[in-house]
């Protein structure tokens, strides 16, 4: 035999199963009203209006008041803990130290981790400053660039190296140009005057 749901949520009336809860059924309420109800609650620190986390307090102010807080096991660090017994900052600093290819920072993809590993030199670069000094014109088809544009757009703007750091190419101003997207997809990493 099918159950029939018997009793009314508190706030929209959708009955409900009965089910095993300690709360009156005056008190039970659906899903989506719990959501919407436990949003509207706020921190119970005097003057705080930040939402409720747990225990009656948000986030910042539980860990605060909380009775076993657990904190960063770096000595002199007052942050909460994240991951194994640290706060993020030191977590990042032993995966590094431990060799993790994630936290290395100078990841595969940024410029300065695809300098370091074809053995360049590297400089911090604007782009912005790279297309306002070549005036928005492409260095490979000697087209302009709309500025308006943007990544994925095929006529954006990008930064292409002159020489490319596979062949040895340093990330320096002097080894880089505004170019559109698709000029620098076509041109890969071939050198200058040579077609891809």
């Amino acid at each position: 035999m099918a159950r029939i749901p018997d009793v009314p949520c508190a706030l929209c009336g959708k009955l409900l199963y009965t089910g095993s809860t300690s709360l009156p059924a005056g008190e039970r309420m659906c899903r989506p009203c719990r959501t919407v109800t436990l949003a509207q609650r706020q921190c119970s620190v005097e003057g705080c209006e930040r939402q409720l986390s747990a225990k009656g307090y948000c986030q910042t102010h539980y860990f605060k008041f909380s009775t076993n807080p657990r904190k960063c096991g770096e000595p002199g660090c007052s942050r909460r803990h994240v991951a194994k017994g640290f706060c993020a900052g030191h977590y990042r600093r032993e995966q590094r130290r431990a060799g993790n290819a994630s936290y290395q920072g100078g990841g595969e993809n940024n410029a300065r981790g695809r300098a370091r590993r074809h053995g360049v030199a590297y400089e911090p670069i604007r782009r912005v400053e790279v297309f306002n000094r070549d005036g928005w014109v492409c260095g490979i088809c000697a087209e302009p660039v709309d500025p308006e544009l943007s990544w994925p757009n095929p006529l954006s703007a990008s930064l292409d190296h002159i020489v490319p750091m596979v062949h040895g190419g340093p990330h320096l101003l002097s080894n880089v140009q505004c170019s559109h997207l698709a000029c620098n997809v076509k041109k890969k990493d071939s050198l200058p005057g040579v077609a891809a």
